[in-house]
């Protein structure tokens, strides 16, 4: 290898992950769809530079974008939905022991001695037995 090739890949050297020598000597183009093969360093800095590279660079970066997008959508999503299910639950949870209900040592519940109960009030053990939670 002669220091313009070590110059020319110095040069793309903040592409690094977009191409790889193989065991042969030559270069193989990672980005692009159909991975072109090329002899010498030069050739393969000049495909770089060229329009089909830089239209696969810019399609792989709009990708990569969209991706992380949507993984950022769901994550919000679920930590959304599981802080407002824990919250209906914890006020559920405050309007029976409001209402008289207590916990027992397994999470039941039982109704309290000392409160007097509407007989069309909400058993919680229904309700959670129902939900599943």
């Amino acid at each position: 290898m002669t220091v313009v090739d070590d110059l020319l890949l110095d040069a793309a050297g903040d592409q690094s992950s977009s191409y790889r020598k193989l065991s042969s000597g030559k270069y193989a183009c990672l980005l692009c769809p159909h991975t072109p093969v090329f002899d010498t360093p030069v050739i393969l800095s000049m495909h770089m530079k060229s329009r089909r590279h830089l239209a696969a660079e810019s399609r792989l970066k709009q990708n990569e974008e969209e991706r992380q997008n949507e993984m950022n959508k769901r994550i919000a999503l679920s930590l959304e939905s599981t802080s407002t299910s824990k919250t209906e639950c914890r006020e559920r949870e405050l309007k029976f022991i409001e209402a008289g209900w207590k916990r027992d040592c397994h999470g039941g519940w039982f109704r309290d001695e000392n409160v007097e109960f509407d007989s069309d009030e909400e058993d919680p053990n229904e309700y959670y037995l129902a939900n599943g939670k």
